[in-house]
């Protein structure tokens, strides 16, 4: 797990490891990745409780999720509400945070969305690469680009119980010209959402 934007300034210390770029001051500006501890990680997430009730609202935490880099803070912040707000009273309590900073953490691991640069590791960057390769296979007619047919039926291949419902919200999140077609520029963050739906076993999903 990494961190590759800059911390709140009164924690700037955590954010930079001897960086020595030029225009570093306090980590104000994206320097490279350091390790990001669980401690580190709760702090940030606390930090985001800005009325100071000691709770996180959703909206708190998706501008918490968003500043360290989730590409999908929104959708994010839901599923981290339904896995571990306990009571379910729509807050992150002092007593759910630990479940909240597990969640986070476990998702860091699976999906590496804690960095938006490249730095990725050699494990996700072959899930990635799979991924490319399965959706390029379902390029029937070879123009470079995927139809909205063609997506879908790689959500097939990825056994999406959904892959009608898959390929639209693929198509809001990664079709950035609205052309209709995922073209070879727009790869990528059509990988970044299946990697988002599917974290965990992605791998168990490509053997087909």
């Amino acid at each position: 797990m990494h961190r590759s934007v800059g911390f709140p300034k009164s924690n700037a210390h955590l954010n930079c490891s001897s960086c020595k770029h030029k225009r570093c001051k306090g980590c104000g500006i994206k320097c490279a990745p350091v390790p990001l501890t669980k401690v580190q990680l709760k702090h940030i997430l606390q930090s985001f409780d800005k009325n100071g009730d000691c709770r996180l609202s959703k909206q708190e935490l998706k501008n918490a999720l968003d500043y360290i880099g989730s590409h999908f803070p929104n959708w994010r912040a839901s599923r981290a509400l339904n896995r571990t707000d306990g009571n379910k009273d729509g807050y992150i309590s002092e007593d759910e945070m630990d479940d909240l900073v597990d969640y986070v953490w476990q998702c860091g691991e699976m999906v590496f969305f804690f960095s938006k640069e490249k730095h990725i590791p050699t494990s996700l960057k072959a899930d990635r690469d799979a991924i490319v390769s399965l959706f390029k296979r379902c390029d029937v007619n070879k123009d470079g680009r995927l139809s909205k047919d063609e997506v879908k039926a790689g959500f097939r291949l990825l056994q999406s119980r959904f892959p009608n419902y898959r390929a639209q919200r693929a198509f809001k999140v990664a079709d950035e010209n609205g052309d209709g077609y995922i073209s070879e520029s727009e790869l990528d963050e059509l990988v970044k959402y299946v990697l988002e739906c599917y974290e965990g076993n992605i791998q168990l999903r490509l053997i087909n």
